[in-house]
């Protein structure tokens, strides 16, 4: 017995059909933390980098490792960051009243209150 998988990409943009690889692929971006992947014809694909170039020609590029940084990093913007400290003092650990909470506390802490919440 044999088997026969087709495959068909379409335009995530206008539905069209991509039947040869060779005319569409896969663009990925990223805005604001983040990413993005869409299928286009090899037309839309041009036009969306044509769109980015003004952008792009002067922008930095971000190595991977930055943008996981950053990721965690967000993880700060928590509205809970003062309990977080007063549960933290608390509880013996030793952290500043300001600046960057130490992943290991906002682990603990947040530990700590996902076996409270189900008791």
């Amino acid at each position: 017995m044999a088997r026969k998988l087709i495959e068909h990409i379409y335009d995530d943009l206008d539905g069209t059909l991509i039947s040869d690889p060779s005319e569409g692929r896969t663009v990925t971006f990223a805005i604001d933390g983040t990413s993005y992947a869409i299928d286009l014809t090899a037309a839309q694909a041009e036009e969306l980098e044509e769109g980015l170039r003004p952008f792009t020609r002067v922008a930095r590029a971000v190595k991977s490792s930055q943008s996981k940084r950053r990721t965690s990093d967000t993880r700060q913007g928590r509205s809970d960051l003062e309990a977080i400290r007063k549960w933290a003092r608390d509880n013996d650990y030793d952290i500043y009243a300001r600046g960057r909470i130490p992943a290991a506390v906002v682990e603990a802490y947040d530990n700590a209150h996902e076996r409270e919440s189900r008791a």
